[in-house]
């Protein structure tokens, strides 16, 4: 644990719960000043617990506050602490004492995180240490079974705490501390490979209701990241200056259009941006992206937006030609654009050209979700849960509306929304979709994913007339 995390960045204080000795808060209190430290403890007296009055007297002396008998399951119960203006919480090897009891030590954190939760404010932080392979966590090492580990990415959620870091536990930099009470005795603690899990309080995510105005004529996703193409310095933007820049030196094409519905007309090629709606929802395709289109006449023509697309990609980009005039821009996973004859019949250019804005942006970031275009995705480890929604169509069944009203509903905490099987019986058609939810800057626990779930298909009943399997 760095000291960095522990400072408090306002004028708030730093709460300790779960106290053995109080070496940890004494020690602390020498760095930040006794009155930035609150340290309490389960037992009211334990006089097995040795050093425990001489530390007590340090932190009252230099400023601190103590309390004996405070519960770390009821926080917020407790009637001074409520006063004391706390901004971070710190738990260092939590447990309930014994061994073997994972289900009690999960039910230990979940109720702390519970009343963590509800004692701080939005962005307070709540630190939790606890020893190897307790965590459940990517950031093991070695990693246990996740059913054979406390699951505290999980019981953090239940309080509305979202994980934004991990770092070992460095004893060395609080050389006083003494992490007694291993099983409930007066054993120490082993600390190497411990981890400290630095969580803050965030809102969670909601269900948006049926009855918001819009919910199935626009996009509100689309919308965001619409209202990012006039952001600058924004991946969506840099993605359009940079095609911008090249399309106007190579076809001397004028500025392009930062609108859907727009276009700019140039001496070799028009340029329109528009929406395309999408039948699914995946990480690398949002349900309606913004598609620039440009046509062009001529070989030259055609030659320079090829030169212009290859520019204006990654280093990495290729293109993948079908025949000497169709073919895709491909960087990793993500095809950025695509290129096809223009029809003489419709009176189309000889060559067009379709750019998808949010995968070249996602490309030049090197993100692998579009979702990452609006939100900041600071959650480490966010968890994914799936669960399958089944309906009878109705006549007025849309498979782009019926993706906006999805979207809608869930915003981005919808990591994907995929058909997986389609049913007929008696002369009426059935869908199966899965879903999978995953926050990437919120709080979401498995409960809370399965509530969001619950709820969305009455909604979808209200707006498309479904009918839930």
């Amino acid at each position: 644990m760095c000291l960095e995390v522990l400072q408090p960045v306002g004028a708030g204080a730093v709460l300790l719960v779960g106290e053995g000795d109080f070496s940890f808060s004494a020690s602390l209190a020498k760095v930040l000043g006794g009155k930035k430290i609150v340290a309490t403890c389960f037992e009211e007296n334990n006089p097995d617990v040795e050093n425990r009055r001489t530390n007590v007297a340090t932190i009252r002396r230099l400023g601190g506050c103590v309390y004996t008998d405070v519960d770390a399951r009821r926080l917020d119960q407790h009637p001074d602490l409520g006063r004391c203006a706390i901004e971070c919480i710190v738990f260092n090897f939590p447990h309930t004492g014994g061994k073997m009891k994972i289900g009690e030590n999960r039910r230990l954190l979940r109720d702390f995180f519970v009343s963590a939760g509800r004692l701080l404010g939005e962005g307070g932080r709540v630190l939790v240490t606890l020893c190897r392979g307790q965590g459940g966590t990517p950031a093991e090492d070695p990693p246990r079974r996740f059913d054979d580990t406390w699951q505290v990415v999980h019981m953090a959620a239940h309080g509305g705490l979202l994980l934004r870091r991990v770092e070992p536990f460095r004893a060395t930099d609080f050389p006083a501390y003494s992490p007694v009470g291993y099983r409930g005795g007066k054993k120490a603690f082993c600390t190497d490979g411990a981890l400290v899990h630095v969580f803050e309080v965030r809102s969670v995510p909601t269900l948006a209701s049926a009855d918001s105005p819009g919910i199935l004529e626009r996009n509100f996703l689309a919308e965001e990241l619409g209202s990012r193409l006039r952001l600058e310095g924004h991946p969506l933007r840099l993605a359009l200056d940079a095609l911008e820049a090249v399309l106007g030196r190579r076809l001397g094409h004028p500025p392009l259009p930062r609108e859907a519905g727009r276009r700019s007309v140039g001496p070799l090629a028009t340029c329109t941006l528009a929406l395309r709606p999408s039948p699914e929802l995946l990480p690398l395709q949002p349900p309606e992206e913004h598609l620039l289109v440009i046509c062009a006449a001529g070989t030259s023509a055609r030659d320079a937006v090829v030169a212009a697309l290859s520019e204006a990609c990654p280093p990495e980009a290729s293109w993948h030609w079908a025949d000497g005039a169709s073919g895709r821009l491909v960087c990793g996973p993500l095809c950025v654009a695509a290129l096809r004859r223009g029809d003489a019949v419709l009176d189309c250019a000889e060559v067009v050209a379709e750019i998808g804005l949010e995968r070249l942006a996602l490309a030049a970031c090197g993100q692998g979700d579009w979702r990452l275009l609006l939100c900041p995705g600071d959650a480490l480890f966010p968890p994914a849960y799936t669960h399958d929604l089944s309906f009878w169509l109705s006549e007025r069944f849309e498979d782009c509306l019926f993706v906006r009203a999805v979207s809608n509903l869930l915003g981005d905490v919808l990591e994907s929304l995929e058909l997986v099987d389609r049913f007929s019986a008696d002369g009426r058609l059935s869908r199966c979709y899965r879903l999978v939810y995953c926050s990437l800057d919120r709080p979401l626990g498995r409960e809370a994913a399965r509530d969001l779930h619950l709820a969305l298909a009455p909604a979808l009943q209200c707006l498309l007339g479904l009918q839930v399997r």
